[in-house]
């Protein structure tokens, strides 16, 4: 057993900015690779969301926040977000990271999908992502209290005989299991892509922690909307290539085979869970949609590096040819539900970034917010964290024995639990997860729990609003409220 104090599992955006903002403080951070592949943040494409311009301001980037989640939003992590959001640009150049500068040497601003006026920083046009977590993970290099964990990835969290957080059990290079014992644990471990077959995200993202959170106990939110982005590259890979949003911003369009325009006007940059459903249903009908960046200029593979790298992996050219697209997991709205300061449900836990529901998507993220979220929680975390004492919590019970995962359901998540639900769908994702664990759920993989939960959430939700599509319930709430649900709730609700 190995005593840790302050345990953050995830090495992304929130794991390292709350790890570095906690100094003096001794601080441990279990990340399961290393360099910019320890989680998406380093695959972000997109950028940072704020309201730096002098036509705009925090109370817009607002209304476009709620606006994009189908006022599903908390008001209060909404305006704390959009209030810390040019404060946290400013950061991030003390850091060093280099964002994009007009001819003047102010700060260019991108417009995106959803947003009323473009307020989006980038750095080297689509390599935000890289560019951040590079200057990041070089102040964590020089940093004397981080100690930082490579060589486990977390499997699961520990409780003590009072329910009480108690660190994670981790499985080490050589397959060996690891108990991390700490006084406080932070999870900053990401979202659930490749829970789904079609996702954007790196193959460590699963939904394993989440999953665990659920078993402990936890209280979540929001556990049925989960996003799509609008425009995976749709070719044979895994993970599919993002083409990013911040294309459609500078001018590239969609269309069908014929060069007719998927949307008219400026439709293009709707709101992602309304794109993604008119692409959706395109392809279903047989008309496949494209991107064609053409529009852009001659210099577009200069302003977007990373998707004409991505292209040319796959035998395309991003000045010339269309870009074939299709919907992917993207982005988890809902999770473990914490409040502004990151404190969860259960003791000794706190969990910040995409894992975390603070309400602040709604339900439905608006682009370039994630990024920005993440390091928002993270310095309130920090600041919570950094004035209180913890006690270590009790001898850790040892974690039962769990089955491996359900081989179908990443297909099954794909047609089911995507873009489009219904009962009919969404009850065989429930039946066989039950079937693969004879109906004992606690003994379900962490993935394959926070699978079950999506689907029971998107059962019990029998209408439609931003990432959550029933075509046997189309119509919207009549109401803004949002379910509160724990395992047993989820159990309950799996066996109505």
């Amino acid at each position: 057993m190995n005593n840790q104090g302050v345990l953050v599992v995830g090495g992304g955006l929130a794991g390292l900015t709350l790890a570095l903002q906690l100094a003096p403080q001794r601080v441990t951070v279990l990340a399961p690779r290393t360099g910019n592949t320890t989680g998406s943040s380093g695959w972000a494409q997109g950028g940072l969301a704020a309201a730096l311009a002098s036509g705009d301001s925090p109370r817009a980037h607002a209304a476009d926040t709620i606006e994009a989640g189908g006022g599903l939003n908390s008001v209060e992590a909404v305006a704390l977000v959009t209030q810390k959001a040019p404060q946290m640009i400013k950061n991030l150049v003390q850091h060093g990271v280099a964002f994009d500068r007009d001819h003047d040497g102010n700060l260019h601003m991108g417009l995106e999908g959803a947003h009323s006026q473009p307020r989006i920083v980038h750095a080297e046009g689509d390599r935000t992502g890289p560019k951040i977590m590079a200057a990041l993970q070089k102040k964590v290099a020089q940093a004397e209290h981080i100690n930082m964990i490579t060589n486990m990835r977390a499997k699961s969290l520990l409780q003590d005989q009072h329910g009480r957080i108690a660190g994670v059990a981790a499985i080490d290079d050589l397959g060996q299991e690891q108990f991390l014992n700490a006084q406080v644990t932070i999870l900053a471990s990401g979202g659930l892509g490749h829970l789904y077959g079609h996702t954007t995200n790196p193959t460590t993202i699963r939904g394993d922690m989440l999953g665990s959170a659920i078993r402990a106990g936890a209280q979540l939110s929001d556990l049925e909307f989960v996003q799509f982005h609008p425009t995976a590259m749709a070719v044979t890979a895994s993970p599919l290539p993002l083409v990013s949003e911040a294309l459609r911003g500078a001018g590239a369009r969609l269309v069908l085979s014929d060069g007719g325009f998927l949307f008219p006007g400026l439709g293009d940059l709707a709101a992602r869970d309304e794109v993604a459903r008119k692409i959706h249903e395109s392809i279903h009908r047989g008309a496949p949609v494209f991107l064609d960046a053409g529009p852009i200029g001659d210099d577009v593979s200069l302003r977007f590096p990373t998707v004409a790298k991505l292209a040319g992996e796959h035998g395309l050219d991003l000045q010339h040819d269309l870009l074939p697209v299709a919907p992917a997991q993207h982005y988890h709205m809902g999770g473990v539900t914490t409040d502004l300061k990151g404190q969860s449900s259960l003791e000794h836990l706190y969990v910040i970034g995409e894992t975390a529901c603070t309400g602040l998507h709604g339900a439905n993220r608006l682009a370039s917010n994630s990024l920005l979220e993440a390091l928002v929680f993270a310095h309130e975390a920090a600041e919570d964290l950094a004035g209180r004492e913890f006690a270590l919590p009790g001898k850790p019970t040892p974690p039962d024995k769990l089955l491996d995962d359900c081989d179908e359901l990443p297909d099954l998540m794909d047609k089911h639990a995507g873009v489009v639900r219904e009962e009919a769908g969404l009850k065989k994702i429930i039946d066989r997860l039950f079937e693969h664990c004879q109906g004992q759920i606690q003994l379900l993989s962490a993935r394959d729990l926070t699978g079950l939960s999506i689907a029971v959430a998107a059962r019990a939700r029998k209408n439609s609003i931003g990432g959550h599509y029933r075509i046997d319930h189309p119509e919207p709430p009549t109401n803004k409220d949002r379910k509160a649900w724990n395992i047993t709730r989820l159990t309950k609700e799996a066996v109505s």
